[in-house]
């Protein structure tokens, strides 16, 4: 039984590596755009840069150099907290919500 689940997270896995790879993006990019497309589809918060600190366990300048380009893509934007203007949230734009959705649904279920 293990190795079917084996052979087939491996072979997931060998997909998304390729996906990954032909598209130029990370592991850290794809979270996020993930993270802020759910976020958008369920009405719930934007994520933070804070937020994103502890969720992929990097420093600041990590994240910065992970948001930075896909704000360029014109993926995502940054958006001040009308709260407390220290805060930025990250919000998905239409292109990068095109872009993720592309790129989950051609990814193999089996």
């Amino acid at each position: 039984m293990l190795d079917k689940k084996l052979v087939l997270a491996n072979k997931r896995s060998k997909y998304i590596h390729k996906l990954f790879k032909r598209e130029s993006i990370g592991m850290g990019e794809f979270l996020i755009l993930t993270e802020t497309a759910v976020r958008k589809d369920q009405n719930i918060e934007l994520p933070n840069v804070k937020w994103l600190q502890t969720e992929l366990q990097v420093s600041f300048t990590k994240i910065k150099a992970i948001l930075d380009p896909l704000e360029k893509k014109g993926f995502i934007v940054k958006i001040i907290d009308e709260n407390d203007h220290r805060v930025k949230k990250i919000g998905i734009t239409k292109a990068g919500y095109s872009y993720i959705s592309r790129l989950i649904e051609s990814l193999p279920l089996e």
